[in-house]
């Protein structure tokens, strides 16, 4: 989740993508301890209260793919 990169099953990665920056948000704004269902941890993060840490944010870069594509991306 931090990371912001999809890595469950999901039917539609760019709404999975986009449900995972809104809780990265909340969690910047708001003491969160986040539980993930198939989390073995789960129950200790919550029995210890251990809130989320968001990473800071990274500027985009540009990122060469070759052949002319370029996009920007968070990287770091």
């Amino acid at each position: 989740m931090l990371s912001g990169r999809v890595d469950g099953v999901s039917p539609d990665e760019r709404t999975s993508s986009s449900t995972l920056n809104a809780i990265r948000a909340f969690a910047q704004a708001h003491p969160t301890v986040y539980l993930l269902t198939h989390d073995p941890h789960s129950v200790t993060r919550l029995e210890n209260r251990r809130l989320v840490e968001a990473p800071k944010r990274v500027a985009p870069q540009l990122i060469d793919f070759g052949r002319g594509n370029q996009s920007r991306a968070m990287v770091g």
